[in-house]
């Protein structure tokens, strides 16, 4: 399978963009759990994690999308 250079380069600046893009929601809400995810028919997955209250809302969880609600 071949993956491009940049397609390579997107995945290594995502995390840090995913992380600034919640550090700067969490600035203007001040307080919650925040999260990107990714939703298909099937499954939900988180990818990126910001918590802040104590809900333990693990990065890379996938679930069933009927579970996820």
């Amino acid at each position: 399978m071949y993956i491009s250079y940049n397609d390579i380069e997107y995945y290594h600046t995502f995390h840090q963009a995913a992380q600034e893009a919640l550090e700067t929601v969490s600035y203007v809400f001040k307080t919650g759990t925040f999260f990107i995810s990714h939703i298909d028919n099937e499954t939900f997955s988180t990818i990126k994690v910001l918590e802040q209250d104590g809900v333990d809302l693990p990065e890379g969880i996938r679930m069933p999308l009927n579970e996820a609600y």
